[in-house]
């Protein structure tokens, strides 16, 4: 039996063998590139989430095998994997969104409760409390305005809110 095998299909074969070995892109039959991003322990998992609108910045969570001290993290192709940590008194965190400003939002238990957390850079991790009497919260995505959509929860139930940014001493127009 004879196969047909040409230069360019050795070429072809070469240009997605060379980058798997070496731990770069590998591309996928369907024109994509395939990228691992690693995980913050040795012999860990992760799991990304979401990204940027360009692509810089991926969010989610890494931890061992078994989900045992799971944090959210941020990825960037020039700096890695960076953990965000966790809010006080916590051994959780998970990141669900990040804008193109590089603000991260996700959730993070404290010694009570599950809260949800905006993150950035300049500032690290701060709470997002809930809803008046509400008991906990969870941030799921982020826009280019800073504004943040999640839910609060309590004993009226789950209810689905947004935190949207304003400085001190300035209350939204509506609230004027």
């Amino acid at each position: 039996m004879r196969t047909d095998f040409s230069i360019s299909k050795l070429i072809a074969m070469l240009v997605v063998a060379i980058p798997c070995v070496l731990g770069g892109p590998a591309w996928a039959g369907d024109g994509y590139a395939v990228v691992e991003l690693g995980a913050l322990r040795q012999g860990g998992s992760s799991v990304g989430r979401h990204m940027d609108s360009v692509g810089g910045q991926v969010v989610g969570s890494s931890g061992l095998t078994h989900g045992s001290g799971t944090r959210a993290f941020v990825w960037s192709a020039s700096s890695g994997m960076r953990d965000l940590g966790t809010l006080q008194g916590g051994d959780y965190s998970e990141a669900f969104g990040v804008n193109d400003a590089g603000t991260v939002v996700g959730d993070s238990n404290t010694p009570e409760t599950m809260r949800a957390f905006v993150w950035n850079a300049r500032e690290g991790m701060r709470e997002l409390s809930p809803l008046p009497g509400d008991s906990a919260s969870r941030a799921f995505a982020i826009n280019n305005s800073g504004q943040i959509v999640g839910y609060s929860s309590g004993k009226h139930g789950v209810r689905a809110v947004v935190w949207s940014h304003f400085e001190l001493g300035t209350l939204p127009s509506r609230y004027r």
